[in-house]
């Protein structure tokens, strides 16, 4: 009996774990990042609007730094390859991050808010920008298949949930036993931040980028990046789509709302729950992607979140119903987490076609600015909402009670603001149809590289 030939489409597990290892970092401090504003008012006192003020103010040097992040890598050639080298990024920006939380609490307010909104910004706009911008250039040339992009986003993905599933679990017991004071912050971050950095390095070390993917030399001029801009129009509807879901994802309103709406953070953990209940409906991904096309499982997905936000608006501190609601809600988030990198790659295919470079760094440059945006936005619009409603700060670590105005704000933000914002994301995706041109696109792309070897 002849040796059993190995599958090349299939990705061993060993594979799919060490790839989301850097994405399950990551979703643990876009997790932490979400209470920047309520350490700010819980400890450093600072008003609560000023907060969202300086995430707006920092996201504005991504308009600036986001094309030339992506025009870095993609013209970078290294020894280790395109997008391999910048997987030490995430060692950069878990360092800043615990400088974040190390704000002093003696600064004057200009000093804490110079203190947050530089190291921020070079965690954002700086370390977290480069990771995000290499991901899609270090994966189609350490992989070289559109099968596994798909497979490798949806299970790599699911495993990198994890890593949000686990903060939801442990971090509001955390604040909630430590969270009085500014040292057990710092602590709380310090124990997330080590073993994170640790494992976000590991990809590097294990995957390797084998391929060369490019039909055409791949320096890129900046005149390309124009270009680009004009030719593709597909990029735009991600865009649009990355920059809501990343205003909904980052309100950072659920530690608020369990305080003083349920009335005891520590419940919050059990969303973390709801998560790891709603895991496995990350596996139909892959399967539902081909029989509705990217576009369409994404707009069922939009449709779940929506249902789940309304829900929030009748569930009111009713737990079981808000726990109904976060599982139908992590399940409808699934398709925009797993699979925009897909679509990116996609966008570089057409950018092939069209005898450009392909791009990579640069086509998830917009989505990545508008996402960076978003998630700037995000803070920004809950504080300032909170602000309206009257919502009352504090520099001791207690949580006073709220007026009724400062509810009903954190009752809109858990429903129908963030339902409106998905519904803008649901249009948006709608307007994107390039797959239905991809077959067409492909064969072409590989009859000229055939060509060209």
């Amino acid at each position: 009996m002849g040796k059993r030939q190995k599958d090349p489409k299939k990705l061993g597990l060993g594979t799919i774990i060490v790839w989301a290892l850097p994405g399950m970092s990551m979703a643990a401090e876009m997790m932490l990042f979400g209470q920047i504003s309520l350490f700010c008012t819980s400890i450093l006192g600072m008003p609560v609007a000023l907060i969202g003020t300086l995430m707006v103010a920092s996201k504005v040097l991504d308009c600036f730094t986001d094309f030339v992040i992506g025009y870095i890598v993609d013209n970078t050639n290294s020894r280790w390859g395109r997008g391999r080298p910048y997987d030490f990024c995430m060692l950069g920006s878990w360092f800043v991050v615990v400088l974040i939380f190390a704000c002093p609490q003696n600064f004057s307010v200009a000093g804490k808010c110079a203190w947050i909104i530089v190291l921020y910004t070079i965690a954002s706009s700086g370390f977290n920008s480069l990771y995000g911008a290499a991901t899609g250039p270090f994966m189609v040339r350490a992989f070289n298949d559109n099968d596994k992009y798909v497979k490798l986003n949806a299970y790599s993905g699911m495993i990198s949930m994890l890593g949000a599933v686990a903060m939801n679990l442990v971090l509001p017991q955390l604040l909630s036993d430590h969270g009085s004071t500014a040292a057990g912050w710092l602590r709380v971050v310090v124990m997330i931040a080590v073993p994170m950095a640790a494992i976000s390095l590991i990809r590097f070390f294990v995957i390797k980028e084998r391929y060369h993917v490019d039909a055409r030399s791949e320096h890129v001029a900046v005149k390309d990046i124009f270009q680009v801009l004009r030719t593709n129009r597909f990029i735009y509807p991600i865009a649009i789509m990355m920059m809501m879901t990343s205003i909904v994802a980052n309100f950072g309103i659920g530690t608020y709302y369990y305080t003083y709406v349920v009335g005891d953070l520590g419940l919050a953990s059990l969303t973390g729950l709801m998560q790891i209940v709603g895991l496995p409906a990350m596996l139909l991904v892959p399967f539902l992607s081909r029989r509705l096309s990217l576009r369409g499982v994404m707009c069922v997905g939009f449709v779940c979140c929506g249902i789940s936000y309304i829900i929030n608006w009748f569930a009111y501190d009713n737990v079981p119903l808000l726990l109904v609601a976060a599982l139908i809600g992590t399940v409808g988030a699934f398709p925009t987490s797993m699979l925009s990198g897909v679509m990116i790659l996609q966008c570089a295919d057409y950018n092939e076609y069209k005898h450009l470079p392909r791009m990579e760094a640069t086509m998830s440059a917009l989505p990545g600015l508008t996402g960076n945006i978003g998630t700037a936005l995000g803070t920004f619009i809950a504080t300032v909402l909170l602000a309206i409603g009257g919502f009352v700060s504090s520099t001791d670590g207690l949580y006073y009670e709220q007026p009724d105005s400062a509810i009903l704000t954190l009752r809109l933000l858990m429903s129908f603001v963030p339902l409106a914002l998905y519904a803008v994301a649901f249009i948006a995706v709608r307007f994107y149809r390039l797959e239905d041109q991809l077959p067409r696109i492909r064969q072409e792309i590989e009859k000229r590289r055939a060509s060209e070897v």
